[in-house]
């Protein structure tokens, strides 16, 4: 969520975005699609790990241990990747971005369904708790600010690419250490932090830059939603994975 798919960003000098009411329609919407995804992500992945056949399908389980992924594990987990990247071309019609939001999300939930078997309740609910309370504080920090955060979130996002790439290519190593992987998501946490606000004062302008226009509107509503989906599980699943190597 860069650059709107080619609409010109300009904030009026004279908005005030504290009383705008389009503005707050425009974001509750955003987060009325982040939520529904959600919660449709969690049901795929809780359907997913509760599902025997799926789950043999999907992962090498050996002794009730996850060792890795079955080539079909291997498609599902990395077709979000490469929807994202393709992303620019569909989200130019609003059907389009329709069918790469819910495409992602329930790709998304059948790859978490392994974070569901492998993880106890009580953990799940923490990180979910955790990963809830900051995702709010950060959104309220990119909503408040007036300082241009989207170099700082182009950088980040460069950088998360990198990140996930570094993540690809570690099982082919002989995977790593826990302490590494321990660094490596807390190096994610910070990226992903600094990605949520960023994209949320990114939704601020792009609803000035298309005040006007309701299908475009729609369609970078879809946009950001994605966005904060993607950044909302990463989260997750780094705050997860670090309670989980501590205890």
């Amino acid at each position: 969520m860069s650059d709107y798919h080619g609409h010109e960003v300009a904030v009026p000098s004279a908005a005030d975005m504290s009383v705008d009411q389009g503005l707050r329609k425009f974001l509750l919407g955003i987060y009325n699609k982040l939520g529904l995804g959600l919660l449709v992500a969690a049901a795929v992945a809780y359907f997913g790990s509760t599902t025997p056949a799926f789950m043999e399908a999907m992962y090498n389980i050996e002794g009730g241990q996850f060792r890795g992924y079955s080539p079909l594990g291997w498609i599902v987990g990395l077709a979000p990747l490469g929807l994202i990247l393709i992303s620019n071309f569909f989200m130019r019609s609003l059907a389009g971005a329709m069918f790469i939001y819910w495409a992602i999300v329930a790709l998304i939930g059948a790859s978490s369904a392994i974070y569901l078997a492998v993880y106890t309740g009580p953990l799940i609910a923490i990180a979910l708790l955790a990963t809830a309370v900051s995702f709010g504080g950060l959104s309220l920090i990119g909503y408040i600010t007036k300082r241009n955060l989207g170099p700082m979130g182009n950088f980040m996002g460069m950088a998360m690419w990198g990140l996930v790439i570094s993540a690809l290519i570690i099982p082919f190593l002989g995977g790593v250490s826990p302490m590494f992987l321990m660094i490596m998501c807390g190096i994610g946490i910070l990226l992903t932090a600094g990605l949520i606000a960023a994209t949320t004062q990114g939704m601020k302008m792009a609803y000035y830059a298309t005040l006007g226009d309701e299908e475009a509107q729609k369609i970078v509503s879809y946009d950001a939603a994605l966005s904060l989906f993607i950044q909302f599980v990463n989260l997750f699943r780094f705050i997860l994975m670090i309670i989980g190597m501590r205890r």
